[in-house]
C-alpha cells in the first residue's frame, strides 16, 4: 500500500546527485516543493538545488525520511531502486528510460500496480507544451490523417562529463537514451507500431565501438511512418530538437532554437498559425511532470498524458531499433 505523509506537501527525496538530479531538483523547487533528502554514494555536500536536502548514504534511512521518491541515476540502476521504493510503499518518479530492457520495465510496472503504489516515468515530451500542442492538433483532426512524422534530436556528447553514457550496458547508447523521447512521442501521436528499421553511424574517437548517431523508421498500424534522427555528434553545446507532423490536410512544425512556437500550416496555404503563445524553457516540462505526479497522489483518477505502460512501450521500441540496427532488417516490436 502507498505510504503518504499526512502533511499537505509530501516530503520529496531524490536518488542521485548528477545532472538529471539537479534538473529534477530545480523543477521541484519551481513548483514550491523543495526536496528534503538526497540519496548519494558518499556524504559529500549536496549538489546545486539540493543544498537544503539532507544527504543519506543508506537506502533504508532515506526511505524513512521521505514520502515521494524521484530516481535520477544511471539507467542500469533504475530497476533496483524502483523495486526497493515499491517495497517501501513509496510513490515514485523515475527518469527515462525506465529500464535497459522492456522485460525489466514491465516487471517494475507490474510490481507498482500490484502493490497499489503510484508510479510515473520521465517521458517529459508529453509535458512539453510544443509536443503536447502537436498531439492535440492531431487528436482534434486539425491536420487530417497523419502521414509522416519527422523527428530530430541532436546533442553534443554527454560522455565527457558523464562517462557512464559511453558504456552501452549502463545507458543503452544513443538509441535507448536519446531517441526514446521521440519514439514515445511518435507512438503517442501516430499510434501503435508494426515494425522498426534502424541504422547506426558515427563512432566515438574517445570510446571506440560506441555508436553516436542513429536513424530509425517506425511503421505504424495506422499507415503513418515516423522517421527519427538522434545524434550525440552535434558540434554545439546543449541540443537541438524539432518535428514535422505531416497530415493530409495540414502540417504541424517545431524547431526548438529557430521556431520555438509550434505552428500549423494548412495544405495550399503558407500561413503559419502558432499553436501556443509562449515557448517552454528547459525546466517547464519537468516541472509540469512533477506537478502532475503530485496531483495524481491527491486524485488517483486524474487523467493525464502518460501511463506507466507507455514507458514500457517506449523501451520496447528502442530495443527493436537496436536489434534492427544489429541485424540489418526490420523488426516487429
Amino acid at each position: 500500500m502507498t505510504r503518504l505523509s499526512p502533511l499537505p506537501e509530501p516530503r520529496v527525496g531524490i536518488i542521485g546527485t548528477g545532472h538529471m538530479a539537479q534538473t529534477h531538483a530545480a523543477a521541484w523547487n519551481r513548483i514550491g516543493v523543495s526536496p528534503v533528502a538526497v540519496l548519494a554514494r558518499s556524504e559529500r555536500p549536496a549538489p546545486e538545488g539540493l543544498e537544503r536536502a539532507r544527504v543519506f548514504t543508506d537506502t533504508v534511512a532515506f526511505f524513512a525520511a521521505v514520502d515521494v521518491v524521484d530516481i535520477c541515476t544511471p539507467t542500469d540502476s533504475h530497476v533496483s531502486y524502483a523495486l526497493a521504493a515499491a517495497d517501501a510503499g513509496l510513490p515514485t518518479m523515475c527518469e527515462k528510460p525506465l529500464a535497459r530492457t522492456a522485460e525489466e520495465a514491465a516487471d517494475v510496472v507490474r510490481v507498482f500496480a500490484t502493490r497499489g503504489v503510484p508510479f510515473q516515468v520521465g517521458q517529459v515530451l508529453r509535458f512539453h507544451s510544443a509536443y503536447a500542442a502537436a498531439r492535440e492538433a492531431v487528436a482534434l483532426g486539425r491536420i487530417g490523417e497523419p502521414i509522416l512524422l519527422r523527428l530530430t534530436r541532436l546533442s553534443s556528447s554527454p560522455t565527457g562529463t558523464r562517462p557512464w553514457f559511453a558504456d552501452a550496458a549502463k545507458s543503452g547508447g544513443v538509441i535507448a537514451d536519446l531517441m526514446v523521447h521521440d519514439m514515445d512521442f511518435a507512438r503517442w501521436v501516430a499510434g501503435e507500431v508494426e515494425s522498426v528499421s534502424a541504422t547506426v553511424s558515427g563512432r566515438s574517437s574517445v570510446h571506440p565501438g560506441l555508436a553516436t548517431s542513429a536513424v530509425a523508421v517506425l511503421t505504424h498500424r495506422s499507415g503513418a511512418v515516423s522517421r527519427i534522427e538522434g545524434s550525440w555528434d552535434a558540434p554545439f553545446p546543449g541540443f537541438e530538437s524539432g518535428f514535422d507532423v505531416i497530415g493530409d490536410a495540414a502540417t504541424v512544425s517545431f524547431e526548438a532554437s529557430r521556431r520555438p512556437l509550434p505552428g500549423l500550416c494548412r495544405a495550399g496555404n503558407d500561413r503559419y498559425e502558432p499553436l501556443i503563445e509562449r515557448a517552454d524553457d528547459r525546466l517547464a516540462p519537468f516541472a509540469r511532470a512533477a506537478a502532475h505526479f503530485l496531483a495524481t497522489l491527491r486524485d488517483p483518477e486524474l487523467p493525464g498524458p502518460l501511463l506507466p505502460a507507455d514507458a514500457v512501450a517506449a523501451v520496447r521500441l528502442t530495443e527493436a531499433a537496436q536489434r534492427s540496427a544489429a541485424e540489418g532488417r526490420p523488426v516487429r516490436p
